[in-house]
């Protein structure tokens, strides 16, 4: 089965959707969550049929700036459609991700992280702890494509993370 197939999946199409209701119970009325969860049963077959054959295409991410901070949403479909993703390249790629890469579920998670810096704390002095700032955003992403090329042999899927790599975002009409 290739990965889109599992990414179209009833089964994991509707755990991603379980997934976008929950996360989005308490989303203005005016969100575009109450018209997806509304016309659900529409939406899903003509999203399955986008994503098996390579043409969905997601919308500009909005930017929503608040006094103190600001946030990029995802349209529902699109948070819908990158939890699918990632539901499905999360058992993928599994075996091949380090099991000290605590941060991947099933490795321990932070609590994991202070049992190991715990451990090292009798033999070391000092502790430091660093963040990259906009890590994600700069790394390369043309060197992150040739290496998931090396895991996933689907166009399809290939193309999903690349346009996610690749978005628009709008704020207030302009890009």
């Amino acid at each position: 089965m290739q990965l889109i197939e599992q990414v179209a999946s009833d089964e994991i199409i509707e755990q991603a959707f379980s997934w976008l209701c929950l996360k989005r119970k308490e989303h203005s009325p005016n969100n575009d969550v109450w018209n997806l969860r509304r016309h659900w049963q529409t939406i899903k077959p003509n999203l399955q049929k986008q994503l098996l054959d390579g043409t969905y295409q997601f919308s500009p991410q909005q930017e929503i700036r608040f006094e103190t901070d600001t946030i990029e949403l995802w349209a529902s479909l699109d948070a819908l459609v990158l939890k699918d993703v990632t539901l499905v390249l999360t058992g993928h790629l599994k075996p091949h991700i380090s099991n000290q890469c605590v941060h991947v579920k099933g490795n321990g998670g932070g609590k994991e992280a202070v049992r190991q810096i715990t451990r090292q704390l009798k033999d070391n002095s000092f502790v430091f702890r660093s963040d990259v700032k906009s890590y994600y955003a700069s790394i390369d992403h043309h060197v992150l494509m040739e290496q998931l090329h090396s895991q996933i042999s689907d166009a399809r899927v290939i193309t999903l993370i690349w346009d996610y790599l690749n978005r628009t975002v709008q704020f207030g009409g302009s890009n």
